[in-house]
């Protein structure tokens, strides 16, 4: 799952992203009040046949498909639009039988695992860059007791930073970053002067605090420049990411900024050149999968464009259609 998007509603705010909501398809059961069963059931519990959605026939309904876009409402198959009901029904054909339940199991209760830290770790932190820039620099942002909130950069030594950026999911590689007139607002969580880590600290965890909480001003926010991983996003790149070797496909990005943008490149021995757009309906879903292929998590972004692309390139592949969850271009 890729969430594309910018950490921070606002330069001040700490995270944007409130509530994500994922359910997989039912196709052989149902949960309660949901709308995702998308089996092919199409007649109910006492044997009557469903009336198709689309239809007004013998029985009139406010259930117009184009409305209900994510309840599926495909030819005269058991749903249950929004939820609104406990289970899966219908629309029956008998003008005596408005409509029914159809006869589908119950999905069997989920086994649910609660972390001992519901977002992956304790006391998690992350860099909130600003719009349009590389996501390694930006304001620290804490999330303690239920609150997110930011660092101040008192007191701070050179190798803590490096565990800050470490705990933020960067390498253990950074620096206070300055030169910028951008301060939060709300809680600030740590203070400089208040923990101290061992020179030979691994992990934040290592560190001693003494306390939460700072009585700094948000004029002192902690920004750090991050060390990246592999990222699409980020900056820093030690070199070109090159294509799985499963892949008949070579690929590789070529002309850009840096080692994360650029047009895409096709190395194969039998074939070399240019991915082109051509006839194709080449978006983001392609970019992703040919992103994915050369080892990143998916592309940030998708543009058609010639520049920097050498006339001496032919173009090797001129047509690709994706549905974005294939691993390499040859699926």
């Amino acid at each position: 799952i890729i969430i594309r998007g910018i950490v921070g509603k606002d330069y001040q705010g700490n995270i944007a992203i409130d509530d994500v909501f994922i359910s997989s398809l039912e196709y052989s059961c149902y949960s309660v009040n949901s709308e995702v069963y998308t089996g092919s059931l199409s007649t109910t519990a006492s044997g009557l046949t469903c009336q198709s959605w689309g239809s007004q026939s013998p029985n009139s309904h406010p259930y117009n498909p184009l409305k209900y876009p994510y309840s599926d409402l495909s030819f005269n198959r058991c749903r249950n639009p929004r939820g609104l009901r406990q289970r899966p029904w219908c629309y029956t054909t008998n003008s005596s039988t408005t409509w029914e339940y159809c006869n589908v199991p119950l999905c069997p209760a989920p086994t649910v695992v609660t972390p001992a830290y519901p977002l992956g770790e304790k006391d998690p932190m992350i860099l909130v860059s600003l719009d349009g820039k590389p996501n390694n620099i930006g304001r620290l942002a804490v999330y303690h007791d239920g609150i997110w909130g930011t660092a101040c950069d008192a007191g701070l030594l050179d190798h803590e930073s490096a565990l800050l950026c470490q705990h933020a999911g960067f390498t253990q590689t950074g620096q206070v970053y300055g030169g910028h007139d951008i301060q939060g607002t709300g809680k600030i969580w740590l203070d400089g002067r208040r923990f101290r880590c061992p020179m030979n600290a691994d992990s934040f965890s290592n560190c001693a605090l003494s306390s939460w909480g700072s009585s700094c001003y948000h004029n002192t926010d902690l920004w750090l420049q991050c060390q990246p991983k592999l990222c699409p996003t980020c900056i820093s790149f030690p070199a070109t990411a090159t294509s799985n070797p499963t892949s008949a496909y070579m690929l590789s990005i070529r002309g850009g900024a840096n080692a994360t943008t650029g047009f895409l490149q096709l190395n194969s021995p039998d074939r070399a050149g240019v991915v082109c757009m051509g006839d194709s309906r080449w978006d983001l879903k392609s970019a992703d999968v040919a992103c994915r292929q050369m080892g990143y998590l998916g592309a940030y972004s998708s543009h058609p464009s010639v520049f920097g692309i050498p006339s001496t390139l032919p173009a090797a592949i001129n047509k690709m259609n994706c549905n974005g969850h294939e691993t390499i271009i040859d699926d």
